[in-house]
């Protein structure tokens, strides 16, 4: 499932810190074993228990961090380019 914000809202932000619980539920919701999702301008990504993997690309040409075109990598990291 690929989404801007959560499967639920465009504008809501799922950080790095939600609890895995609450992204099984939205995974559950749309019954997606990967969620892309994007909109916090912070990359990461995760694992949850069930296997299940959450990558969040934070952000293309508006990042928190001020590299103005980041790229999500394999790792979960940012790559200038």
């Amino acid at each position: 499932m690929l989404v801007h914000g959560s499967p639920r809202r465009i504008n809501e932000y799922l950080f790095e810190d939600r609890p895995d619980s609450s992204l099984e539920r939205l995974l559950d919701m749309v019954e997606a074993d990967v969620l892309v999702c994007g909109h916090t301008l912070l990359p990461y990504q995760r694992v949850l228990p069930s296997g299940r993997l959450v990558v969040n690309a934070g952000s293309v040409g508006k990042p928190k961090d001020g590299v103005r075109a980041p790229v999500m990598s394999c790792s979960g990291g940012t790559d200038e380019r």
